[in-house]
């Protein structure tokens, strides 16, 4: 599957080679990819723990972290959503990677 985005939440940082296809690799991380319909974002290893959402969805959960609408509870709340592909020791590199602009909007 050919991603238009790929961040690799182990190592912190934007995978730039998206042709290749990853699928063989597993980390945790974020990924774009195109449907016939919409954009969907996959998080997790890419294996068996991962989670879909829609990028309308998606990108509200980023502007509410982006724009430090919620407080830590909030965003507990939203690690716990998303526990079936984001592994709480990557809590910290998904919530910098989001506030620094590492992690954007799908689009």
């Amino acid at each position: 599957m050919k991603y238009t985005f790929i961040f690799d939440l182990e190592k912190n940082l934007e995978h730039t080679d998206r042709g290749k296809s990853f699928g063989w690799e597993i980390f945790y991380g974020i990924r774009y990819y195109k449907t016939d319909e919409e954009i969907i974002v996959e998080i997790g290893d890419g294996f068996r723990h991962e989670i879909f959402l829609k990028a309308e969805h998606w990108n509200r959960l980023i502007k509410v972290i982006r724009n430090n609408e919620l407080d830590e509870s909030g965003i507990n709340a939203i690690i716990g959503l998303l526990r079936a592909g984001l592994r709480e020791e990557f809590k910290d590199n998904f919530i910098s990677a989001i506030k620094n602009g590492k992690i954007k909007e799908a689009r």
